[in-house]
């Protein structure tokens, strides 16, 4: 891999790369960092100390077009010999982008082993090294990761590129062993800004003639795509305010990737194109937005709900090798639809233990063994789950869960460890969180006991209880609304939902009593609707005819 320093001048060239030899010493442990000192006659590109191993030393900085000869080696040579008698310090480094000429290899080679201790010569290799372990280059592999999902190109040459005092890669992309495109990423693999890579297409003569793909771009039209619209790049232009030469762009690299579809025969910029419906593009799409900070913004989009289907659930059963009753299938959609890393988990996380498990299952005859095992595993695969979704509640806004209708959720947890001979920890317990939502004279905070006298919080709490089975907790948030407030509207509610929590619990004579509460502050079909079932299941005949008589005389309709 090449590195090379692109800047107005040659003179701004040369201080850029002694900058970039900056930014690796301070990574490596140096300070008092000194450029372009001038001392007994002599100019040095830079002087530093190392913070822990006591030592002083001098850099040589040369970005040239071409190798370096022996005489530049001995011009420093002389002015390092010069500073270590001096005793102001210990060792010189020779830092060269183009390298080394092959004459200037054999002088290193034949001088003294002391001169080679104190003066290590460093070419685009060696650099590129420092670059990796003074954490400021990712690793070829991690670039390609990312490059890979951004862009179906092959990949073709890289190369490095310093400009106004930041690394960045240029990654040559290819199509049928054509040189086409480019990417731009950071030197750890961020994004960058497009003033920036205007300025560096600008300066770097070598991509002048290809299409840049920008991985933002990109990710911004597979986003807007995910409305399940079918749109032109006129329009996609227009919505999410970027050019359309850039949009077409990146359609033509989605439409390579087949992550979208031409939807008609029209002629740019009018075609149509829509997000393609199948199963590898729901696995591309989740990698690429998952693992970012856009993930929640995916699994907020329409796609989502149409992409994890039937065929996605027959995909992920086989997949981990689960036996799947309709109630589990239930629970794999629902979870998929609403957390991103559960989704990940499905589509691309690791399923080898489950596949060696169903493999090893087959030893096994009894039907009750194979049962009792099958538990073992769906046991450990809904415990992933569990855990993906604590990680996603970490991190998500309570926006977004109210956008998913999350109101609210309950867990029970339980840990224990121990050695061979004893418990030597073991926690457990239960938390309720609600999303409070915030109305007109509310003034609710994260972790805020809600106040007796917020009935509207209460009752909206403990309708969020009932329909997650909480119903003692329900019962109980009902009673601080019936105890509190003197709104007829909202006690009637509170005895009726009270009473549909004793309904689930099959106390049907507190059923009939908070229903005959909720019809003394407002009589309304529902609740006379509520009366009639509980009748029906107490089996009180007489009552329930008058009961539904009443219904419908009231509610003729």
């Amino acid at each position: 891999m090449k590195i090379r320093v692109i800047a107005e001048n040659d003179q701004a060239k040369g201080k850029s790369f002694e900058i970039l030899i900056g930014m690796i010493l301070e990574n490596l442990g140096y300070t008092n960092l000194k450029t372009n000192i001038r001392a007994a006659g002599m100019e040095l590109d830079i002087e530093a100390n190392h913070k822990s191993k006591k030592l002083k030393i001098l850099c040589e900085c040369k970005a040239h077009e071409k190798s370096i000869e022996p005489d530049d080696l001995k011009i420093f040579h002389g002015k390092l010999r010069y500073e270590i008698d001096k005793k102001n310090v210990n060792k010189g480094f020779f830092f060269s982008l183009s390298g080394f000429t092959s004459n200037a290899d054999r002088w290193y080679n034949d001088a003294s082993e002391d001169t080679r201790k104190v003066l290590p010569l460093y070419g685009t290799k060696d650099i590129i090294l420092l670059l990796h372990s003074s954490n400021l280059l990712a690793t070829e592999e991690r670039i390609d990761e990312i490059v890979r999902r951004n862009s179906s190109y092959d990949l073709a040459e890289k190369y490095l590129i310093f400009y106004q005092s930041d690394l960045y890669l240029i990654q040559l992309l290819s199509l049928k062993d054509e040189i086409t495109s480019y990417m731009i990423l950071r030197g750890l693999g961020g994004v960058v800004s497009s003033p920036v890579m205007d300025a560096i297409a600008k300066l770097d003569k070598q991509i002048q003639n290809y299409r840049r793909i920008d991985p933002v771009i990109t990710k911004k039209v597979s986003l807007n795509l995910l409305d399940l619209g079918e749109k032109c790049s006129e329009q996609i232009s227009a919505e999410i305010q970027e050019t359309v030469d850039d949009i077409q762009v990146a359609i033509g690299d989605l439409k390579l990737q087949k992550i979208i579809i031409a939807n008609t025969d029209g002629e740019e910029p009018k075609a149509q194109f829509k997000i393609n419906s199948d199963l590898q593009t729901l696995k591309i799409l989740t990698s690429r937005f998952v693992t970012t900070d856009d993930k929640f913004v995916f699994m907020s989009t329409p796609y989502i709900n149409s992409a994890v289907n039937e065929k996605f659930l027959d995909f992920v059963i086989d997949r981990f090798k689960i036996p799947a009753d309709e109630k589990i299938k239930k629970i794999m959609i629902q979870s998929a639809r609403m957390f991103p890393s559960v989704l990940y988990f499905f589509l691309l996380g690791e399923n080898e233990t489950y596949c060696n498990f169903h493999n090893s299952l087959q030893r096994f005859k009894s039907r009750e063994d194979v049962q009792s095992l099958n538990n073992i595993m769906l046991s450990q695969f809904f415990k992933e789950i569990y855990e993906n979704i604590l990680a996603d509640l970490r991190t998500a806004e309570s926006t977004y869960l109210s956008n998913k209708e999350i109101l609210g959720y309950h867990h029970k947890f339980e840990i224990k460890f121990g050695s061979q001979l004893e418990l030597l920890l073991q926690v457990s317990g239960s938390a309720h969180t609600y999303i409070a939502t915030k109305e007109i004279g509310d003034e609710i905070k994260q972790g805020e006991i809600i106040s007796p006298v917020n009935v509207g919080a209460n009752i909206r709490l403990g309708n969020h209880l009932l329909s997650i089975n909480e119903y003692n907790l329900a019962i109980e948030t009902f009673d601080v609304v019936i105890k509190n407030s003197k709104d007829p509207e909202l006690l009637s509610a509170a005895w009726n939902n009270k009473a549909q929590c004793f309904r689930m619990m099959g106390k049907h004579p507190e059923e009939l009593s908070c229903i005959n509460n909720a019809l003394k502050y407002k009589t309304t079909r529902n609740i006379l609707s509520n009366k009639i079932l509980c009748l029906e299941s107490m089996k009180r005949i007489s009552e329930l005819e008058k009961t539904k008589k009443q219904l419908a005389k009231l509610f003729p309709n």
